[in-house]
């Protein structure tokens, strides 16, 4: 009986350590699991920082970007409105002078065709009614010794 009660004894010995180093290998791989978990959290962590730190760099690039191209834009805008206005002007400038021009050889031919036209009527009042129409006909027929050009 003592033997036995010895062995029930070391049984259960066994067993409780048994069951202790289980509770310890448990409590191992959690806190091993934990520990890895943080690390890879941290890990995680670390390169979603990155990720957002480098895109913060690309947004800032890009927007850098963005701002030079609209100042370069703007710049040429108002260098093509300022060349635009430029021409405009000439354009006007050549208009009014083509108008003034026009309005100086309206002038000029009035003044020729009354000029002319007195002419006429003192070149009529010294022909005879025969003369004049003999220089009629002449000039009808084509044969007027090359008058009619300016």
């Amino acid at each position: 009986r003592h033997q036995n009660g010895r062995l029930k004894r070391g049984v259960g010995d066994v067993a409780a350590r048994w069951a202790r180093r289980q509770l310890m290998s448990t409590v191992w791989t959690g806190w091993k699991t934990l520990v890895g978990a943080a690390k890879d959290g941290r890990v995680i962590s670390q390169q979603k920082q990155r990720e957002l730190s480098d895109r913060d760099a690309i947004v800032q690039a890009l927007e850098s970007k963005l701002r030079d191209a609209s100042r370069l834009h703007a710049r040429r805008l108002r260098a093509a409105e300022q060349r635009h206005k430029r021409l405009l002007d000439e354009a006007e400038l050549r208009a009014d002078q083509a108008a003034e021009a026009t309005n100086r050889l309206k002038l000029f031919s009035a003044v020729k065709l009354r000029e002319l036209s007195q002419h006429i009527e003192a070149l009529e009042s010294e022909l005879t009614p025969a003369q004049l129409q003999q220089l009629i006909a002449k000039r009808s027929t084509g044969g007027g010794g090359g008058g009619g050009g300016g």
